[in-house]
């Protein structure tokens, strides 16, 4: 069923409905980093626009493969004292992070402690290419296989790959692996077109959602994460709570076993 049809009465504020705040689990805020902003002044800005809609919590994800690595965790480290000095510690916190790109070599990397975790335990936020064809055959078995030695993965934004899109039942069996399913909020406002907007809203109604994230880039984007997190939140309150709160803040807290599925 198409999302508006399950949509209820306007909220007024985000902290009614979640009053401990909301969390990001995927931005790309840090100044100078990747294609985020260029400058710390715009960093700023863009996380007193996260203050004012209600998050307490942002991972900072930059960019990772193997060819061009993510600055490592203490220069991160770094930045963010340096941007929390500036708020006077004002929320969000912020956290180190990165947003993988998944090959072949990750394992081996993963191993050597190269990769930036997402909060304290084994858990990463990986994507794949936006090419037909990026997803690699057995990926399920991989992640299975990872999920046993207790490592979690977020599969960021899979509503804007071709392979999910074109055959669903195949995200299925990667949560069935073990993977945790996240959507772009700003996906949902329509950044990337009526297509990938109408293809995230249905993933959510067919359960195919853990968690939703800003996957925030610029200031100028505070708009479009203002109107997808009130459609959300008008479309399903528990479900709003769950994807966009309660299951963030288990990943944040090592507690990934934890996370609320859809029913």
């Amino acid at each position: 069923m198409p999302w508006p049809f399950k949509k209820t009465k306007p909220v007024s504020s985000f902290r009614e409905i979640v009053p401990k705040g909301l969390i990001d689990l995927h931005s790309h805020i840090l100044p100078g980093v990747d294609d985020g902003p260029a400058s710390s002044h715009e960093t700023i800005a863009i996380l007193d626009g996260m203050a004012a809609l209600g998050y307490v919590s942002v991972a900072c994800t930059p960019h990772f493969n193997n060819d061009a690595l993510t600055p490592d965790t203490p220069t991160q480290e770094g930045l963010i004292l340096e941007i929390a000095s500036r708020r006077s510690n004002k929320p969000p916190d912020l956290l180190t992070g990165a947003e993988v790109l998944f090959d072949d070599r990750f394992i081996l990397a993963e191993e050597q402690g190269r990769i930036p975790r997402i909060g304290s335990g084994r858990t990463y936020l990986i994507e794949f290419g936006f090419n037909p064809g990026s997803v690699p055959p057995g990926i399920e078995e991989m992640f299975f296989r990872f999920q046993v030695r207790e490592g979690t993965f977020i599969l960021a934004h899979p509503e804007r790959n071709p392979d999910f899109v074109r055959d669903p039942s195949r995200l299925e069996q990667v949560a069935h692996a073990g993977a945790l399913l996240q959507i772009d909020l700003l996906s949902l406002s329509g950044k990337y077109g009526r297509k990938t907007r109408r293809t995230a809203w249905e993933f959510l109604e067919e359960g195919l959602a853990d968690i939703v994230a800003s996957d925030l880039h610029s200031q100028a984007e505070l708009n479009g994460l203002e109107r997808a997190l009130k459609d959300l939140a008008e479309w399903d309150k528990e479900e709003f709570v769950r994807l966009a709160s309660s299951n963030p803040l288990k990943i944040l807290q090592d507690r990934p076993n934890e996370v609320l599925r859809h029913a």
